[in-house]
Parts: structure tokens; sequence; C-alpha cells
């Protein structure tokens, strides 16, 4: 019986254990100069210019300030590369983002990177 309640306790004990997952590291993307000129470009092929400038807000909030806002974490990037091609909810304010449907996934991400790039800036 004592040994019954014993293995009975060491369950309860090891399913109330749960394990923390730690989150990934932020990182600060490193874009050769190519690379940057890819985004650049990318940038300048798009309507983004039209509502965003590097260090400034126009009509959307400024790459600047969009990267101090984000870690760089595949999470926020996913999220911010689905945000660029579907559009946005206005979170920057009251005018919500065009979505840019013919903007492929690779270039989106590569515009995205190049904006978490600016973090310290």
């Amino acid at each position: 019986m004592l040994r019954q309640i014993g293995f009975l306790l060491f369950a309860v004990l090891i399913s109330c254990h749960t394990v923390k997952k730690q989150a990934p590291s932020p990182i600060t993307p490193q874009l050769t100069e190519t690379e940057k000129q890819n985004a650049i470009e990318l940038i300048g092929a798009n309507d983004c210019i039209i509502c965003h400038t590097i260090d400034r807000k126009v009509i959307g909030p400024a790459f600047t300030d969009v990267s101090k806002k984000y870690d760089a974490t595949s999470t926020n990037i996913n999220k911010l590369v689905k945000k660029i091609i579907n559009g946005g909810d206005g979170s920057w304010g009251d005018i919500p983002m065009t979505p840019h449907k013919n903007l492929q996934q690779e270039d989106a991400r590569k515009i995205v990177t190049y904006i978490l790039s600016l973090k310290n800036q």
C-alpha cells in the first residue's frame, strides 16, 4: 500500500512538472551589401515608399521603428511577411496596411529581414 501511494505521488509530481520552452534568441540580421541593395530595390519596386521611410513616420511607421518593435525571430519574421502580403489591421494607427498579394513570400522575407536589420541604426 505504501509503495502504491509513493508511486502515485511520484506520478503526480511528474505530471505537474512543466518544462519551459526557451524562446528563440532574437538576432539582428547581418546582410551583405548585395542583400541590402536587393531589399531596397524590392521596397522601391513595390509601393512601400508611399507609406514608409527608413527613419520617420509617414502614413505607416518608419522602418527603424518597426525594427525596434519586433525582434528578429522566425515567429516575428513570418508574422511580418504575412502582414505585408495580406495587409494589416492598423497596428500602428487608424490606417490599415494595404495587401500586396502579388509580392512573392521570398521577396517579402527579404524586405522584412532588411527592415529588422535596421534595429541598431
